[in-house]
């Protein structure tokens, strides 16, 4: 036995050695200029209580344009700050600096590059994400529209040069973003191309936080909220009125510095009491002088009305037995120290007689349950009978003075 597990050893240790050499193929790129960047960490903001301080900032190394070899002008690509720009464009040259063919093949674009368009002489070609990810077709011009061809791989002649002009999309993106395309040769030297490339998104208006969270409320509550506002584009932008607001939001602004010595603007405030339940909360828009472009800040709360009805304004009676009848309770709370009353009841679209139905109330606590019956031996002479109707409930709330209710069900 011991004399059988040097000899397995060794007979696996090829086949390990093989699996380690096929995660890391070679890249075709200068050792020393692929140093792993730190990304920055956002600049953190004071709470509203003022005590929290901002955390500490790394500095952000950004991607450098370079990495030349024997193929290729540079093989990275610093794209530069783009202000709401859908896509990025940029541009590797190359030129096939060997006296034979060479082939690529077997492309792959990473998740963030959104097209790569491959020009070889007059010849072109493109790599998609869909309706294929990663599908290389030769583009051809027949009678003025392009027509598509799948292909597995191109090849570049001695001497030839062309371009690969690599798309991303940025639309909607805030900070660094990054993408490459890599692919396969015939070059022993380079048997593995890597291009990679950067840019940064940036917006005129940044806001911290994004969206300011109140949470559940009642509708007697108030609750304050506070945004931080800044521009990497204009720095000393000017906020100026804002648009209409609901007499439960109140807003005011100031000019502020930031610990990292940014100018600023503090938009702070209040929401509620009595805000209106289904608005979901407050959208906050203030002009500037930039272009006249508006400054949105998103306040979101879920606010309980002035009452709950439990279970609910719509009361399902279901099969009413005409010589039992039916009952069934809604029970109404007030969000808050509220003395509710009930005032008076009203009934509307019966499809049965007045007379068959009644309605009762009383207290329980703060709460009030109210009762609907269907007594018996309604309708007496009738086969079947749909059940249906609207109960106005006259409440002495000062924000909910009727509430509406619904039934409905059959009478056998």
């Amino acid at each position: 036995m011991r004399t059988l597990v040097p000899a397995i050893l060794a007979s696996l240790f090829p086949l390990l050695a093989g699996c380690v050499q096929a995660q890391e193929p070679p890249v075709a790129v200068p050792p020393q200029e692929d140093a792993p960047r730190q990304r920055g960490t956002p600049p953190g903001l004071p709470g509203p209580d003022g005590q929290n301080k901002p955390p500490a900032q790394t500095k952000m190394e950004r991607m450098k344009t370079g990495g030349k070899n024997d193929w290729f002008d540079r093989t990275r690509l610093q794209m530069g700050d783009h202000l709401k720009k859908e896509v990025v464009k940029g541009l590797f040259k190359f030129r096939n600096p060997h006296g034979v063919p060479v082939e690529w093949k077997a492309f792959s674009g990473s998740c963030q590059c959104a097209k790569a368009v491959i020009r070889v002489g007059k010849r072109k070609y493109s790599l998609t994400k869909a309706p294929v990810n990663n599908a290389l077709h030769k583009i051809d011009l027949k009678n003025g529209v392009e027509v598509k061809t799948k292909v597995e791989s191109i090849i570049v002649h001695p001497g030839e040069s062309g371009d690969v002009e690599v798309h991303m999309e940025m639309a909607g993106i805030q900070g660094v973003k990054d993408a490459s395309l890599q692919f396969a040769t015939s070059d022993k030297k380079h048997p593995l191309m890597l291009l990679k490339w950067e840019a940064m998104g940036i917006k005129l208006f940044n806001i911290r936080p994004a969206d300011f969270f109140l949470n559940d409320m009642k509708w007697e509550d108030e609750k304050s909220f506070r945004f931080t506002v800044t521009s990497s584009v204009k720095k000393d932008f000017k906020l100026l009125d804002h648009e209409p607001l609901p007499s439960y939001v109140k807003v005011k602004k100031k000019q502020l510095t930031l610990p990292d010595g940014t100018p600023a603007w503090e938009v702070s405030g209040t929401f509620g009491p009595k805000a209106d339940p289904g608005s979901g909360g407050a959208n906050i828009k203030f002009k500037t002088d930039l272009d006249n472009k508006v400054v949105a800040m998103n306040v979101i709360a879920n606010v309980l009305g002035p009452i709950t009805i439990t279970p609910g304004t719509f009361i399902p009676l279901g099969l009413i037995r005409r010589k039992k009848g039916a009952e069934r309770e809604v029970t109404i709370t007030p969000n808050g120290d509220f003395d509710l009353v009930i005032e008076k009841v009203e009934f509307q679209q019966l499809t049965i007689g007045r007379e068959y139905l009644e309605v009762q109330h009383k207290k329980n606590g703060k709460n009030l349950v109210l009762s609907i019956k269907v007594l018996a031996g309604a309708e007496p002479g009738k086969r079947a009978v749909i059940v249906r109707g609207k109960i106005l409930v006259h409440l002495n709330h000062p924000a909910v003075k009727i509430k509406n209710f619904s039934f409905n069900g059959i009478l056998r």
